[in-house]
């Protein structure tokens, strides 16, 4: 399995996707894409760090002259530390890394993998690898290689093709549109006129190479090495599973997983060595998240044999998978609680890692005070987010008495979006939105700042762009920044013809290209039956009747699966709304292709586009496929994501509100829980959880 897509929430995907599995309007199960590997069942073994425990069993001599020495007891290589007991609403279904996965299940995997490669403020860093690859090192390069007739291979639209007469393609040195090519099995008749040169026969597309290299300490909890030949096989696993791509729909809003399946995408992936693993992509296959393209290890020694229906449900895979981290997998009692012991193999053991001996995971229900009661009581040291159904009020009102709250701006924005470009049928309104500075004015007249604080508790931050603010492209692309200005927002409609002549409070429309005359500043605001996003809504509302604009409100707001259904009857895929507002996960790579032209839900795609606002500009469209064109290293990459974010944020699409918290509750004597935007499980770094003041 492929590192992004079952890490992030992964991102993919993964990347992905937990954070919003913690809103109260989500289906319950939480379910995600996976990440991880699996463990074998695992012996009982010493608290000493793995050490035997020895007596000296020799007898004393017989010489009655001599007195024997007693046998000095070993010294424990660590003191004894006892257990961390993590506390969460759900209980996983299976932690096979092909199954059903669910946000719990990612959590438990994080004590029995480490790695393989983490996500940390949205950069990726190797754990089990010596690093990562790279176009500067070499250890990832670009190759031209001849294709034909008949070959797979990535079309110009990032599609996995055949290649046929008409298909086009980009040749070796081409990462755009503008030099796509028309492949042709013979020479066209005379003076056709395409709009792309055409090539008959053959052509050199550019075909991408990865090598990664395995640190040589690593083994599985049982002894045995961790090869390449664990992670190939795992690739083999991965061809098997049908865990097919989707969008994530949920009370928090829409994760679209990453736009790439790495293993459709994968030409041959192969150990060179036994520490040295080789990804090849189909010619064209540009990946932008090419250095985390390293399938996670499974043990090939422990599973090899068994078929894939078996490996869903075998107690060595489903119940106790082998893993190579700081905990071995000892007991799972059901509907009660998990527990797993410190791995005397784990490749860290000699920085004396982990700290606590044993983890237990407790399975304890969906009400946030008895979960704050058992944290008084000792009985969690830490509560994951999923129990805290992504309210701010549970958080705020739960800390206090030894209980920390910890929180910090996840990778999940919720944005104000407009009808800028609705389905044919929908006109009642006029285009209202089509003027970028009337969604500006918007922008300056909605406070913000104060909705954050709200309902975020002023630990979040205001975006300016679809990307997080302490993203590591959001400071290059020296964004404009729309604070609360009410007085500018109303400049901003003067200007474009705006003007509340009668006094009523309500601007109405003059001279305005699109709009009848006199018409008043007027739409419906379209929203979910969701606490948080009814609260969003009259915030938004109140504001912005500030301004000269009236906003209605729906009389019965939508329940949350009517609202992100798919297909022309949804609001908002079949693009029938004014203004609406939702949330959408960004990961490493900018997630430009929302607001593409292509990505418009339209009967062509299915109604399936993210693009629901129907925005559409050339110069955005060119340079997101610029970026999409090119991955890290290349000349051109940073700069053309960097332009998508200055567009955005100049035509203003959606208008950024706040990022998501991430958050959990733990006693305050532990230390060492850190939250990650990109790592969105609380225990991804349980190696390093420990107690206040203690000794390392």
């Amino acid at each position: 399995m492929n590192f992004r897509r079952y890490l992030l929430p992964t991102i993919l995907l993964l990347l992905i996707l937990a954070i919003v599995g913690c809103s109260q309007d989500e289906d319950s199960d939480g379910d995600d894409d996976g990440q991880h590997t699996p463990v074998s069942e695992a012996e009982q073994i010493s608290e000493r760090g793995g050490e035997p425990v020895t007596d000296d069993e020799s007898e004393p001599t017989a010489t009655p002259t001599v007195t024997p020495v007693p046998s000095a007891t070993p010294t424990p290589t660590r003191v004894p530390t006892g257990p961390v007991t993590i506390c969460m609403a759900q209980e996983p279904s299976t932690l096979y890394l092909y199954g059903p996965n669910s946000q719990a299940a990612q959590v438990v995997r994080q004590v029995i993998y480490d790695g393989p490669i983490d996500s940390r403020e949205y950069e990726l860093q190797p754990v089990i690898l010596e690093k990562l690859p790279s176009l500067a090192d070499g250890d990832a390069r670009l190759t031209p290689v001849t294709v034909g007739e008949g070959d797979r291979v990535v079309d110009n639209e990032g599609n996995v093709v055949r290649l046929r007469d008409g298909v086009i393609v980009r040749p070796a040195g081409c990462y755009g549109d503008e030099c796509a090519v028309v492949f042709a099995d013979e020479e066209p008749p005379a003076g056709d006129e395409e709009e792309h040169q055409t090539v008959v026969g053959s052509l050199e597309m550019e075909q991408l190479e990865v090598t990664f290299v395995l640190l040589e300490d690593v083994r599985w909890s049982d002894g045995e090495q961790l090869t390449a030949s664990d992670s190939v096989f795992s690739y083999e696993l991965a061809q098997e599973a049908t865990i097919p791509p989707r969008q994530r729909t949920g009370g928090q809003g829409l994760v679209p997983e990453r736009r790439v399946d790495p293993i459709e995408r994968t030409a041959s992936y192969t150990a060179v060595d036994e520490h040295t693993v080789r990804w090849v992509g189909l010619p064209g296959a540009m990946d932008p998240y090419y250095q985390g393209n390293f399938f996670i290890p499974l043990p090939q020694h422990q599973l090899e044999g068994l078929l894939p229906e078996q490996l869903m449900a075998a107690e060595e895979s489903a119940r106790y998978p082998l893993g190579w981290g700081p905990y071995v997998l000892t007991e799972w009692t059901a509907g009660e609680r998990i527990v797993a012991e410190r791995n005397p193999e784990y490749f860290r053991a000699g920085e004396d890692l982990p700290y606590f001996d044993q983890v237990i995971f407790r399975f304890a229900g969906d009400d946030p005070q008895q979960f704050v009661d058992d944290l008084v009581a000792g009985e969690c040291d830490v509560v994951t987010g999923d129990a805290l159904h992504n309210d701010w009020a549970v958080y705020e009102a739960l800390a206090g008495d030894g209980v920390v709250l910890h929180a910090r701006p996840s990778a999940v924005s919720e944005q104000l979006v407009f009808g800028i470009n609705p389905v044919a049928h929908y006109d009642w309104r006029g285009d209202i939105f089509e003027d970028a500075r009337l969604r500006q004015a918007v922008a300056y007249c909605v406070d913000r700042g104060a909705i954050m604080d709200e309902l975020m508790g002023g630990h979040s931050r205001v975006p300016d762009a679809f990307v997080p603010p302490d993203h590591p492209l959001y400071a290059a692309a020296e964004l404009v920044t729309y604070d609360y200005d009410p007085e500018r927002g109303r400049a901003l409609l003067q200007e474009m013809g705006w003007r509340d002549t009668n006094g009523d409070g309500i601007a109405e429309a003059y001279g305005i290209q699109g709009v009848v005359e006199g018409d008043r500043l007027i739409f419906n605001y379209t929203t979910t039956s969701s606490a948080l996003r009814g609260r969003i809504a009259q915030m938004v509302v109140d504001n912005l009747s500030q301004c000269g604009f009236r906003v209605d409100l729906p009389a019965e707001p939508l329940a949350p699966e009517t609202f992100f259904s798919t297909g022309n009857s949804s609001p908002i895929f079949g693009r029938t709304f004014d203004m609406t507002s939702m949330a959408w996960f960004a990961d490493m790579l900018p997630p430009c292709h929302l607001y593409t032209t292509s990505q418009t839900p339209a009967e062509s795609n299915g109604w399936s586009g993210f693009n629901v606002s129907g925005y559409s500009n050339g110069a955005y469209d060119a340079a997101c496929q610029r970026a999409q064109g090119r991955i890290e290293g290349m000349d051109g990459y940073e700069a053309s994501h960097v332009e998508t974010l200055q567009i955005f944020n100049q035509d203003l699409p959606a208008v950024p509100l706040f990022m998501h918290l991430q958050a959990a509750l733990a006693t305050e004597d532990l230390e060492g829980l850190e939250l990650d935007p990109t790592m969105p499980f609380e225990t991804w770094n349980v190696e390093n959880f420990r107690r206040a003041g203690a000794n390392r």
